[in-house]
């Protein structure tokens, strides 16, 4: 499970893609999103745009 994995490497920050979903994929998946939130002990980032690698470089690149 993420959380225990995030405490045994000591992070920091913990990152997720999310993509919306309709009602049934959302109760065929469970609570997982909830129980990270639950259960997570550092900072949690949830990612919602989809992005190409070469994207994210450019995207980097932009800010520096």
């Amino acid at each position: 499970r993420p959380p225990a994995f995030a405490r045994q490497v000591g992070a920091d920050l913990v990152v997720v893609g999310h993509r919306k979903r309709n009602l049934l994929e959302r109760w065929w998946s469970g609570a997982t999103g909830a129980y990270i939130v639950d259960n997570l002990d550092c900072s949690l980032l949830v990612a919602r745009q989809a992005m190409s690698d070469q994207d994210f470089e450019a995207k980097l690149e932009s800010l520096a």
